[in-house]
């Protein structure tokens, strides 16, 4: 699965969620 974040593609996984909130 993928979501539409800012604009651009990111794989929904929750190792990359929490480096989406570290990117934040």
């Amino acid at each position: 699965m993928q979501d539409f974040v800012d604009g651009y593609l990111v794989p929904v996984d929750p190792m990359d969620d929490l480096r989406c909130e570290s990117c934040q």
